[in-house]
């Protein structure tokens, strides 16, 4: 259950308080395994959340926003439940991550046609949901828990340029620093998020109907859990840096019909986001859409 106003406190200035009610509740976890059916403890979890924003728009194309909010984020079936054939422990136990959000961000117009916007952020994450690896020996496991506190701070920024008349460029910039403190796992890492991401784009119209759209998206290197046999002291190892060019062509055939053939990766860049599982590799995809 969710409940949200906003109030018009003054002709340029909007303020925004929103709360909501969740829950969620497993009926039933079952498996099978040496030729028979058994079931998982069944869990539960309830939380609370609210957000407050306020919105200023200083000048005709110029807005000023604010926001903090305190939300829960609910363990999926993969977190609670899944084996990773075989390589992990379930934990049916797994309680929700909570944080608290802090943004303050700006966006405006600039000499007529330039679109900028900015922002920065923190969050306060406490009983962050995270793999770790459990035992030791020659196969270790790994399970998903609760594993203690974490900051998230950063920044981000984006603009879009109308440059001449049928070519339009632009771009978004985000870094994020990501910290995890837990005293009984000292060597914990924080995984699946790069701490800078670059993405730049630019579309030229040579024709009315015809638009190509060349696209540069760079991420660094992350944390990624590291599967080891036998185990390691810090069961993490960087991955998942990369810089992939993409094009793809759109075509108006009609009023309300429009083909788009698109080429991702075109370099055929190996690389991976999670230890063990690398991405495609160059793909080309042929899309359609109808209006009706």
């Amino acid at each position: 259950m969710a409940l949200e106003d906003t109030i018009h406190a003054a002709p340029d200035l909007d303020l925004t308080a929103g709360v909501s009610y969740d829950s969620y509740g497993i009926g039933a976890s079952q498996d099978y395994a040496a030729g028979a059916v058994f079931s998982y403890p069944k869990g539960s979890a309830e939380a609370f959340n609210w957000q407050a924003a306020a919105q200023w728009r200083y000048g005709e194309a110029g807005e000023l926003h604010a926001s903090v909010s305190d939300r829960a984020r609910f363990p999926i079936f993969f977190e609670l439940y899944s084996t990773r054939f075989g390589m992990a422990v379930p934990n049916p136990a797994l309680g929700p991550e909570r944080a608290t959000n802090f943004e303050i961000g700006i966006r405006d117009m600039l000499f007529c046609n330039t679109r900028v916007e900015a922002a920065v952020f923190y969050s306060d994450v406490r009983n962050l949901i995270q793999t770790v690896q459990i035992g030791g020996g020659a196969a270790p496991l790994t399970q998903t828990q609760n594993v203690g506190n974490g900051e998230f701070y950063g920044f981000e920024a984006g603009l879009r340029s109308r440059l001449l008349e049928g070519l339009e460029a632009g771009g978004n910039y985000t870094y994020i620093q990501r910290k995890i403190t837990d005293a009984l796992l000292p060597a914990l890492r924080p995984t699946g998020v790069p701490q800078h991401k670059l993405f730049l784009h630019a579309t030229w119209r040579p024709l009315s109907y015809v638009a190509l759209t060349p696209s540069l998206e760079v991420a660094s290197d992350r944390w990624s859990d590291w599967t080891t046999s036998p185990a390691q002291p810090v069961p993490y190892i960087r991955t998942g840096a990369y810089a992939l060019v993409h094009l793809q062509a759109d075509f108006q055939m009609s009023d309300n019909l429009t083909l788009a053939v698109g080429a991702q990766n075109l370099l055929d860049r190996n690389y991976e986001l999670s230890w063990g599982y690398p991405q495609q590799g160059r793909n080309f995809t042929l899309k359609a859409r109808l209006n009706i």
